[in-house]
C-alpha cells in the first residue's frame, strides 16, 4: 500500500554482516536526511548466523527513529527473498535496496532516486572499478557472465547484477510476481521481466570499491554454474530470447 507521505522505501538486506553495518547505516541516514525527502529504511535481517540481529537492535535502540523499521527472517529466504521482503512491506512511492557494505558509496542513492521520480520505472546504479590483478578473476567472471545472458536470455544491457537499484513501486511489484529465484539470480530475473513489460531503464555511473575487510558470501564457480543454470532455466520458461513489447518506451 502506498504511503503518499512517503517518498522513498530503501531496503537493506543483511545476511551476516560485519563491523561496518551500525556506520554503514548512520552514512545512509545523512544522505537521505539531506534530500529533504520523507523516507523510511527498512532492515532485513535474512537469519544471520552471527551477531548482526543484536548490532540491528542496538542501532535502533540508539536512534529510536520512526522511519527505521525491521524484518526479522527466521530462516534464509536469500538475497532476492530478502530484498522482495522489504519491498512488500514498504510504502513508498520509489522503492530501492542497495548493498549495505556500500562497496559503491550512498552518494549515489539522489541521483538514482531522481531518475526514478522523474519518471524512470527502473534505476540501475552501473558499476566501474579500477582493473587490478587481485581483482582479474572476478571482474572476467563478470564480464563472462554479461556476455552469456546476452546470448542466452537478451534483455536489457545494463549492470542486472548490479545491487543498487531503483524502482517506481508500480513497475516492481507486478514484476515481483513473476519471478521464481529467490537468491542470486533474482537480480537477473528481475531485469529480465522489466524488460519483457516494457519498463524504462536507466543508470546511473558509480565507482564500485572493493571492501577488503568482509568476507564476500559470493562462492565464485558455484555461484557462476547457478547463474548459467538459471539462465537456461529462464530460457526455457520464456521459451526463447526476452523481447520487448512493440511500442515500449525506449531505456535512456
Amino acid at each position: 500500500m502506498t504511503d503518499a507521505r512517503i517518498d522513498l522505501s530503501l531496503v537493506l538486506a543483511c545476511y551476516n554482516e560485519g563491523d561496518y553495518l551500525e556506520e554503514n547505516v548512520r552514512k545512509i541516514l545523512a544522505v537521505l536526511e539531506g534530500m529533504g525527502i520523507a523516507f523510511e529504511v527498512i532492515i532485513v535481517d535474512d537469519a544471520s548466523k552471527n551477531d548482526t540481529r543484536r548490532r540491528i537492535e542496538e542501532l535502533l535502540r540508539e536512534r529510536a527513529d520512526p522511519r527505521l523499521k525491521t524484518i526479522l527472517h527466521e530462516q534464509n529466504a536469500g538475497r532476492g527473498g530478502a530484498v522482495t521482503a522489504g519491498f512488500r512491506a514498504a510504502s513508498g512511492a520509489v522503492l530501492g535496496y542497495v548493498d549495505v557494505d556500500l562497496e559503491v558509496d550512498a552518494r549515489y542513492i539522489p541521483a538514482c532516486y531522481e531518475k526514478a521520480r522523474a519518471g524512470a520505472d527502473c534505476v540501475v546504479g552501473r558499476r566501474s572499478c579500477r582493473v587490478t590483478l587481485r581483482r582479474f578473476h572476478r571482474n572476467l567472471s563478470n564480464w563472462g557472465y554479461w556476455w552469456l545472458r546476452e546470448r542466452i536470455v537478451g534483455g536489457p544491457r545494463c549492470d542486472t547484477e548490479s545491487g543498487y537499484k531503483f524502482f517506481r513501486r508500480e513497475a516492481i511489484l507486478p514484476a515481483l510476481e513473476r519471478v521464481q529465484d529467490q537468491h542470486w539470480f533474482w537480480d537477473t530475473e528481475v531485469m529480465i521481466e522489466l524488460f519483457r513489460a516494457g519498463c524504462s531503464i536507466e543508470e546511473v555511473p558509480c565507482e564500485f570499491v572493493r571492501r577488503m575487510d568482509k568476507k564476500s558470501t559470493v562462492r565464485l564457480l558455484p555461484d557462476t554454474i547457478a547463474h548459467v543454470k538459471g539462465l537456461l532455466r529462464l530460457r526455457r520458461r520464456l521459451g526463447g530470447r526476452a523481447r520487448r513489447p512493440e511500442g515500449a518506451r525506449p531505456r535512456a
